[in-house]
């Protein structure tokens, strides 16, 4: 959040704007821009970790994921963020909660509900027998 304050003062906007026009040109590029929070995974910033489970989704091997990612990620990364959603996916099929796979694993709840978003798109069959499923708007805090 720093990084966009300094540039919100820079250019005279607001820091919220910043953020919506990170957001937008991420989203449009599809891209992650290279600011400090995005490149040392800080905050509240996931987005690439959801982008390497979508290459992942995709067929994409890691070591090509690690290519694929802007800025670049190492494989052990990569490997990590994969192993967790793999996690992520076996704690669904076994029915628990979002929160709970966010205690037992050890990642953020946000997270999980963005990997859970995935497996919505990809592994229905996993996500139609978890009745804590589908996510309603209170579940993505």
């Amino acid at each position: 959040m720093r990084s966009q304050g300094d540039l919100a003062s820079i250019t005279l906007v607001s820091a919220s704007l910043i953020g919506l026009d990170i957001d937008y040109f991420q989203k449009t590029e599809h891209c992650l821009l290279p600011y400090r929070a995005s490149i040392q995974d800080l905050g509240p910033t996931i987005t690439h970790k959801v982008e390497a489970i979508r290459l992942f989704e995709a067929g994409h091997l890691e070591p090509e994921i690690c290519e694929l990612l802007s800025p670049v990620h190492s494989l052990q990364a990569v490997e990590s963020h994969v192993q967790s959603y793999k996690n992520v996916l076996k704690l669904l099929s076994r029915q628990f909660s979002p929160l709970e796979i966010s205690s037992i694993i050890s990642i953020l709840r946000r997270l999980v509900v963005a990997y859970v978003e995935i497996a919505c798109e990809h592994h229905p069959d996993i996500v139609d027998q978890n009745p804590y499923l589908p996510l309603t708007e209170n579940d993505d805090s």
